[in-house]
């Protein structure tokens, strides 16, 4: 079965697909039965109708200019973050440097992420993996990617990965080369196993990351929490949908998430274990039908904060008010093909976290994602005041 069969980018690929299965004209509601998010199979994807683009490189996630700026202001007093980066890549025992403050933990939780205990205490001889792979661009944008990059009238930069902060270089800059699996491992003096011993440790350490980067932002209206689920199971028909989070992101005032996170302890592979990509795609599709008739802020997308093991990848989903429609049943199977019957998911990655220039772009990422959250829920108080 190949890639596309499994992971369907465009629409042509999608009715090849779903005309292999016979689902032309099946919905979510119509199917015999609908698994939990974990339990999902191909042919409940094809269901979701799902577009998925290629993986597009880091440098290319889209950050609005005034965000950015905003960003890099915060990051410029953030002494212990600055301190952290130069930890990544080492065997340092965070244990002997509190001037990491809050990083201490952050630091000590990705080393057990990457079983690695001190520079003087060496691990044993094990599995080593040296993926082959590199990041596929795609030779021209997708209408995922379009859909992603176009949706605000607001100008935007691609902030690339490759300079700290004090190198000089603004950060409206684009880096042309960005570090692949590959080449990060230039800054590490390590290798690192197959496999994270357990789920669980990804997650920690994933979730104090996103705590600790997001506290530092003045008058933050979110925060992440740890919960597993934060959306009710939908329904479809006579099935039931219930898909578990491994944490959120949410306005503690009105309980709205604004993003999900979702860690697993191996390498993402799209080939061998698209399974991973299926279970994201219905947990966003919960988490659509939760928030219908219910929402106060609006969403203009929807993000997924994904960990497998040493890379993460963050995925935008953005859908149409047709989408919706179909979700909820209002469904003419003539016009199965229509463009706007799609949820399309654009995905960027990996930021390798054991290199210091992926963890400090990811940084701005994640700080500015909690800036336009902390806007929107402001501009829905009435708030004129911005965090700064």
């Amino acid at each position: 079965m190949s890639v596309s069969i499994n992971l369907p980018g465009n629409r042509q690929e999608w009715q090849l697909a779903a005309r292999r299965y016979q689902l032309l004209t099946k919905s979510l509601s119509t199917l015999s039965t609908l698994p939990s998010a974990s339990k999902m199979t191909v042919r409940e994807y094809l269901a979701m109708r799902v577009l998925r683009s290629d993986v597009i490189p880091i440098d290319r996630f889209p950050i609005e200019d005034p965000i950015a700026e905003r960003v890099r202001q915060i990051q410029l007093g953030f002494n212990e973050l600055r301190l952290y980066e130069t930890h990544v890549g080492t065997q340092e025992d965070p244990s002997q440097h509190e001037a990491l403050g809050a990083f201490q933990l952050v630091r000590d939780a990705q080393l057990e992420v990457l079983n690695i205990t001190s520079r003087t205490s060496h691990q044993s001889a094990g599995p080593v993996f040296r993926p082959s792979r590199a990041v596929r661009v795609p030779g021209s944008p997708s209408g995922a990617s379009q859909s992603s990059a176009s949706q605000s009238g607001a100008s935007h930069t691609s902030v690339g990965p490759g300079h700290a902060q004090g190198s000089g270089v603004s950060v409206a800059s684009t880096v042309t080369s960005v570090p692949t699996i590959l080449t990060a491992a230039a800054d590490v003096d390590y290798v690192v196993p197959s496999r994270t011993a357990d789920e669980q440790i990804v997650n920690e350490w994933l979730m104090c990351l996103l705590k600790t980067l997001t506290m530092r932002i003045p008058s933050v209206a979110c925060r992440w929490s740890s919960g597993r689920r934060p959306f009710n199971a939908v329904s479809f028909g006579n099935n039931r949908l219930i898909a578990y989070t491994d944490g959120y992101l949410v306005a503690p005032h009105t309980l709205e998430v604004f993003a999900v996170v979702e860690v697993k302890a191996m390498i993402r592979d799209r080939e061998q274990h698209p399974e991973v990509l299926w279970q994201e795609a219905a947990e966003m599709v919960a988490w659509i039908m939760s928030d219908v008739n219910s929402r106060q802020c609006p969403l203009e997308q929807r993000i997924i904060v994904s960990q497998a093991r040493d890379e993460i990848y963050i995925t935008i989903a953005n859908y149409d008010q047709e989408y919706l429609d179909y979700l909820q049943g209002r469904f003419n199977p003539r016009r199965y093909d229509r463009p706007e019957f799609f949820l399309r998911m654009t995905e960027y990655g990996p930021w390798k976290i054991d290199s210091r220039s992926n963890m400090h772009h990811l940084a701005r990422v994640i700080m500015a994602l909690c800036l336009q959250v902390t806007d929107d829920i402001n501009q829905l108080r009435g708030s004129p005041g911005q965090s700064t």
